[in-house]
């Protein structure tokens, strides 16, 4: 699966060229020995990619000590970000459309307002958490949609918004 979302990049120009970063989560302390074996293999294999394959190319792996879950892993992943801005993607997401990431970019450079950009994985039709969609008028270099809705699918966000709003959120909600 890890193969398909590296591969996948090749679709967005400059990702490939970018930091990449996996960060595992410890292995749940009421897992077997066979699966911790498993897990530890996992990670070994992943690190041998990285140094190993051209999708993998600036890839950095780091390691809870301890299990985290989720939020308490996706807070030690931002704090090795050293980019104002991030993709977040699941290991399980493979990006299935280019996008114009540089001038997305130059956007929420220029517009603070803009602080997440989720890559949807169907179309903006309003339904669930997406109930209001609009598009997007203020100034932009890309079209973008807004909704009432924040998903952790893949998406581009500032490293600060998510330091100072969404990891606080998500550990208060944990």
């Amino acid at each position: 699966m890890l193969r398909a979302v590296f591969a996948a990049y090749s679709r967005v120009e400059g990702l490939q060229r970018a930091q990449k970063l996996i960060h595992f989560d410890g292995p749940q302390p009421s897992l077997s020995l066979e699966r911790k074996s498993a897990y530890e293999e996992f990670k070994r294999r992943v690190q041998a990619l990285a140094s190993e394959h051209p999708d993998f190319a600036r890839m950095q792996c780091h390691s809870a000590a301890r299990f985290l879950f989720a939020a308490h892993n996706l807070a030690a992943a931002v704090a090795q970000v050293r980019t104002p801005f991030m993709l977040v993607q699941q290991h399980d997401y493979v990006l299935e459309r280019p996008f114009d990431v540089r001038n997305l970019l130059r956007t929420m450079a220029t517009n603070p307002a803009i602080k997440h950009v989720r890559l949807n994985t169907r179309g903006n039709i309003q339904r669930g958490f997406d109930g209001v969609i609009q598009n997007y008028t203020g100034p932009s270099h890309v079209p973008l949609t807004r909704t009432c809705g924040w998903s952790d699918c893949p998406h581009i966000a500032g490293a600060c918004y998510y330091r100072r709003t969404i990891i606080p959120f998500n550990l208060a909600d944990h």
